[in-house]
């Protein structure tokens, strides 16, 4: 499995990592699903900047310096 280097602190803490990656799952959703109906919609994909916050994360190499707010324009 491919992962990204500013995780790397996960690996120490494995009882940390669901809670992490549950919390990353719950802001995505919440700056994301506008009609709270626990979905993501093409629609509100599409109006979201998810795609462009993902694209830099992806060149980052210490992601904890990323701080977007997931809004729909």
């Amino acid at each position: 499995m491919e992962v990204h280097p500013g995780l790397e602190f996960l690996k120490a803490t494995p009882e940390f990592q669901d809670r992490y990656s549950d919390t990353v799952v719950q802001r995505i959703f919440y700056g994301v699903d506008k009609n709270d109906d626990s979905r993501i919609s093409l629609r509100e994909f599409k109006q979201s900047n998810l795609f462009d916050a993902l694209k830099h994360l992806d060149s980052e190499e210490d992601i904890n310096k990323v701080n977007f707010a997931l809004d729909i324009f």
